[in-house]
């Protein structure tokens, strides 16, 4: 034997195959992974409201708790969202949505596809004060909700928006709303502000229904 180099065997690559056939196939399944030194995970599926870019939120999935996304600091507060999407409360709101003072806009926008249903439930027990979506801006912008197809519902009100700001309040509905309790309502506005550009539109689609024991609509104004 002479004095040369001794090289190391070359690796082999026969077993690589199956091991990526194996990492694959766990990672779309969304479980751990275990190989020799190796340990990976699927992100899980997004259930509920999750914040992206500050005050900008995605709200998907299926989630049986309040959902309350905030809006960025001294800035807006947006919300859509994605198909499939299912919350149904055992108490409070379906969703929150709240601006503080220093605070500009809200925006709430359903566009999803009319075969897939949105729903959006607040408690609806008897004397419950929840509604299924609940807005109140108190920063200085515009307020703004659209509705999907599907349904949002509440015990006192299924929508209920308070404006404080100088901006527009505007609700657009495209599915059925509902308010279940005595005296409920099932589309709420209040709008506080006296600014000219302070203006209050409800529009509803053709074939939705807003229904309520204290009435489908119910829309005030209050001047600062």
């Amino acid at each position: 034997m002479d004095g040369g180099p001794v090289l190391a065997p070359r690796a082999s690559l026969s077993g690589m195959p199956s091991v990526l056939s194996a990492l694959t196939f766990a990672l779309m399944a969304a479980v751990p992974v275990f190989l020799p030194g190796i340990q990976a995970y699927a992100d899980p599926v997004l259930a509920g409201c999750a914040e992206g870019v500050s005050g900008q939120w995605t709200c998907t999935g299926t989630v049986t708790e309040t959902q309350s996304p905030t809006a960025a600091t001294g800035g807006a507060l947006t919300v859509n969202v994605v198909e499939p999407l299912s919350i149904i409360a055992a108490s409070g709101n379906g969703i929150t949505l709240t601006n503080s003072a220093g605070d500009t806009d809200i925006t709430f926008i359903d566009v999803a596809d009319a075969d897939v249903a949105t729903v959006i439930s607040g408690d609806t027990s008897d004397n419950s004060n929840a509604s299924g979506i609940d807005a109140r801006n108190y920063g200085s912008g515009a307020l703004s909700i659209t509705t999907g197809p599907g349904t949002v519902t509440g015990g006192r009100r299924g929508i209920y928006a308070f404006n404080n700001g100088t901006g527009g309040t505007t609700i657009s509905v495209n599915g059925d709303v509902t308010a279940t309790n005595v005296g409920g309502r099932g589309v709420h506005v209040r709008n506080h502000h006296s600014a000219p550009s302070s203006h209050t539109a409800i529009t509803t689609a053709l074939g939705t229904h807003v229904q309520a024991d204290g009435g489908g609509l119910y829309a005030k104004a209050v001047n600062d």
